[in-house]
């Protein structure tokens, strides 16, 4: 693959991430993936401010597409739906802790709103 193809399709990856976080604006998008490097293995991994691989919690513990982009400060639209991935993870028909997880890690006010709606006693518990 050209080095074109790679950062086209790094681009592409990086943009439906943070669209998963309700984060959809042009510029995040490429401001984020400008601090995110592919491995050989196709890894997508994050870069600290001095361009090296930060630690976070991302696979084998490098930085995330969500580590960089709450670094940079990239946050979704007030009017972005609360949880765009599905249906509501702290619910009783479609309960998920692994969603539950990326959400408190991701967007906690989204996740506290989920828990509340839910009937999920989670207030005080950080």
């Amino acid at each position: 693959m050209t080095a074109a193809l790679v950062e086209a399709l790094k681009t592409r990856l990086v943009a439906a991430e943070l669209a998963q976080l309700g984060i959809t604006d042009r510029a995040q998008v490429v401001a984020v993936a400008a601090r995110i490097r592919v491995e050989d293995t196709g890894a997508l991994v994050g870069l600290d401010a001095n361009g090296n691989p930060g630690v976070g919690a991302g696979p084998g513990f490098t930085l995330s597409v969500a580590d960089v982009a709450r670094d940079l400060g990239a946050k979704a639209p007030a009017d972005a739906p609360a949880n765009p991935a599905g249906p509501n993870p702290f619910a009783r028909n479609s309960y998920n802790v692994t969603a539950q997880m990326l959400l408190w890690r991701d967007q906690p006010e989204a996740a506290q709103r989920l828990a509340d709606e839910a009937g999920f006693p989670m207030r005080g518990m950080n």
